[in-house]
């Protein structure tokens, strides 16, 4: 319960911090990265303590939420590089 908490509270501040800034795909990639930052470290700290109990947290499934948190990792990378591409282009016409 408390990592989708987490989520919507990212969610809400990455709106804002988007709505309010001038280059958005910049805003929206450090939200992403942010958010699957966090997802994939909170992930990584709870598979982490399942593996300690008898039954892994009642057989928890984690893979489809590292994949969600990697994805939204990675789109955020992917549209940082191209935001940082297409500003340099930008930069350097005439």
């Amino acid at each position: 319960m408390s990592l989708g908490l987490i989520a919507v509270a990212a969610a809400v501040v990455l709106l804002v911090v988007v709505g309010l800034a001038l280059p958005r795909f910049a805003a929206l990639a450090g939200g992403l990265i942010g958010i699957g930052g966090t997802w994939l470290v909170l992930l990584l700290n709870s598979m982490r303590i399942c593996a300690g109990t008898e039954d892994f947290c009642g057989n928890a499934n984690y893979v489809p939420w590292l994949a969600i948190s990697a994805g939204l990792l990675l789109v955020g990378a992917i549209l940082a590089v191209w935001t940082m591409v297409t500003t340099t282009r930008h930069a350097k016409q005439p």
